[in-house]
C-alpha cells in the first residue's frame, strides 16, 4: 500500500494481522446468520447484524488514532 500511496500509508504486521483477524470475526458473523436464516430465525438474523452495525458505528467516533478505531470496530462489532 506505501507503493500506490506513499509513505504516509504504512501498516505494520500487527495491524494487518488485527485486521485479518476482522475478517475473520465477520465471516462468523456471516455464518451464524446463514445459520439462524436456516432455522427460520430471521428476527435474530437482523438483531445480529444490526447490533453489530451500532457498535462498529459508536467505536468509530471514540477519540482515538484511526488505526485502534477501526480494527476495534472490525472485530467487536461482529463478535457482539
Amino acid at each position: 500500500m506505501a507503493v500506490i500511496f506513499g509513505p504516509a500509508y504504512a501498516n505494520t504486521p500487527l495491524i494487518l494481522g488485527f485486521l485479518v483477524l476482522a475478517a475473520a470475526c465477520l465471516a462468523l458473523l456471516t455464518l451464524t446468520g446463514a445459520v439462524a436464516l436456516a432455522a427460520d430465525h430471521h428476527r435474530l438474523n437482523i438483531l445480529g447484524w444490526c447490533v453489530a452495525l451500532v457498535v462498529s458505528v459508536v467505536i468509530m467516533l471514540l477519540p482515538v488514532c484511526l488505526e485502534t478505531r477501526t480494527v476495534a470496530s472490525l472485530v467487536v462489532g461482529p463478535l457482539l
